[in-house]
């Protein structure tokens, strides 16, 4: 009796067992998370980082490219290949002294429109840039004016400079074919940098460093072809010497680069 009644005990106790046993094993399966059919992906999350625009809301940019614009339009309906003689002045030399010698009011009045746009477009390129560098200002206009303002002084400021030099050494031939270099360098720079204003403000794809160190590489390389340009006039001019070309480059030249580069710095 006693056997038999220990047998039923321990039968029991092992049916007790194994239903708490599979009661467990049920509720674990019930409570096991459901995994998210989004899960397990090999796309990056953490090294995402939201992308900073400029405020397109600012009409003050918006009304400065479409000046631009029309004014672009005005030269292509009343100009004779102004933009086919900038282009090709940019790239050949040769045919830019030809172009120098040519005495043509309604081309001077063309290029001097073409450098307008182009001031205009050069500082909402950089105006844009400074905005973006600098989080702590939040107005278009006010950084426009002054570096619009900078670049206008700088240029009547070296222009005149250059021009008493030339004055000084009977050297006004060979300022004017340099001028004429430098205009249509500069016309084609500016013309450049306006899709860069359009997409540095407007678009919402292309971060704004990339369009700053494609700007920056554009705005170099015309500033080298000008000093080339510069180099190559007045050596073969032949009334140019070597020791004052060298001293002209250093103090009007190189020596305002370098105050760029440092003033940028220190913006950063």
């Amino acid at each position: 009796m006693n056997e038999s009644a220990l047998d039923t005990v321990a039968l029991a106790t092992e049916d007790t067992l194994t239903e708490s046993a599979l009661d467990s094993t049920f509720l674990t399966a019930v409570e096991k998370p459901v995994v998210s059919l989004f899960s397990d992906h090999l796309l990056e999350t953490d090294t995402l980082e939201p992308l900073s625009r400029l405020d397109i809301s600012n009409e003050f940019v918006f009304v400065l490219l479409s000046i631009c614009a029309f004014l672009i339009i005005f030269l292509q309906r009343n100009s004779d290949g102004i933009f086919s003689t900038i282009i090709r002045s940019s790239f050949d030399s040769n045919l830019a002294a030809q172009e120098s010698r040519v005495d043509n009011s309604q081309r001077t009045r063309n290029i001097l429109i073409l450098q307008f746009i182009s001031a205009i477009s050069i500082s909402v390129f950089v105006s844009g840039v400074i905005l973006w560098s600098n989080p702590t200002l939040d107005s278009f206009a006010p950084i426009f004016g002054q570096v619009f303002g900078g670049l206008l002084l700088f240029v009547i400021l070296k222009r005149g400079l250059q021009w008493a030099l030339a004055n000084l050494f009977q050297l006004s031939n060979v300022l004017k074919s340099f001028h004429f270099n430098v205009n249509v360098l500069w016309s084609f720079a500016g013309l450049l940098a306006l899709p860069l204003c359009l997409l540095l403000f407007y678009s919402p794809i292309i971060p704004t460093t990339y369009l700053t160190v494609v700007g920056t590489v554009i705005f170099l390389l015309f500033y080298l072809k000008v000093l080339q340009r510069g180099v190559r006039i007045s050596l073969y001019s032949g009334s140019v010497s070597p020791l004052h070309l060298f001293y002209y480059f250093c103090a009007l030249e190189m020596l305002p680069l370098f105050v760029l580069i440092r003033v940028a710095f220190l913006l950063q």
